[in-house]
């Protein structure tokens, strides 16, 4: 197996506008496949294409207004993926990719030693409009989105076939020099509604999923010595907590957990 990533990257008007080419190239001899017990080559052959996947992407920040001290800033992510991707799932298949990201993020930081900022955006990716082939895959795939730059810090919901919609706000500040602290929410939603069966025989749409709450801290310890810490949880729709723990036909009478939530704490050295 041989995996090739490789981009190229520019910037103009003094970093306000950054375009980006991505190319993620994966050949491989897909033999392996051939071992695993629930694969049937008479259902789905096996990928024989390479996987390609290209994304073209422009960023872009700048400045809105500044008054006073407070100003606006504005930032932007688009990019569409293209290419060829293959299922590793029960049933393994190659499935043209075509999808796109779009992010926004308006943001007021304050005139104050201790720099506040509050800020609202929204992330959303999805699939051009009018594609309906059920053998496409409509994923914009994570190899580009990383860093949490994106939906939240647990990665809850990495890759999403029919388009994910994240409307967040933010608020930080610095008390004191060396501390950092931050607070996110997050509601997620299906770009595109999603069926599913109950047990009464209704036919229902999942749309909204539930809200991610991140709150964060970052710690310069000496310079060049950092700690980042933070403690997130996800709190589930109700329909979308019987869907994941359950089965598509469980009625809503069987709601798993209320809530997931993750820790974590992350030492930096810098030399």
């Amino acid at each position: 197996m041989k995996h090739y990533l490789a981009g190229i990257a520019a910037s103009f008007a003094d970093d306000a506008i950054q375009p980006l080419l991505l190319i993620d190239y994966d050949s491989y001899d897909s033999g392996f496949e051939l071992d695993r017990p629930h694969y049937d080559p008479t259902i789905v052959p096996l990928p024989k294409e390479a996987e390609l996947l290209i994304t073209t992407a422009v960023y872009t920040q700048f400045t809105l207004s500044e008054d006073g001290g407070n100003r606006w800033e504005f930032q932007g992510d688009f990019a569409g993926q293209f290419g060829q991707s293959n299922d590793y799932g029960a049933y393994p298949g190659s499935f043209k990719v075509t999808s796109f990201l779009a992010a926004m993020e308006m943001r007021l930081h304050g005139n104050d030693y201790t720099e506040p900022f509050v800020g609202i955006g929204v992330d959303i990716t999805g699939r051009g409009e009018g594609d309906d082939d059920p053998w496409d895959n409509y994923t914009f795939y994570q190899f580009y989105y990383t860093q949490h730059r994106f939906r939240g810090m647990m990665d809850y919901f990495w890759n999403v076939s029919n388009g994910l919609v994240d409307g967040f706000i933010t608020a930080g500040a610095r008390p004191i020099p060396w501390l950092e602290l931050r607070a996110d929410v997050h509601n997620f939603n299906y770009l595109t509604s999603q069926g599913r069966i109950q047990n009464s025989g209704e036919n229902r749409n999942l749309n909204q999923l539930g809200q991610e709450i991140d709150v964060l801290a970052g710690i310069q310890i000496k310079k060049g010595f950092y700690l980042d810490v933070g403690y997130c949880i996800f709190l589930p729709m109700d329909e979308f907590a019987t869907r994941v723990n359950g089965t598509a036909n469980m009625g809503d009478d069987r709601i798993a957990e209320a809530f997931s939530h993750y820790a974590f704490m992350v030492f930096t050295a810098k030399f």
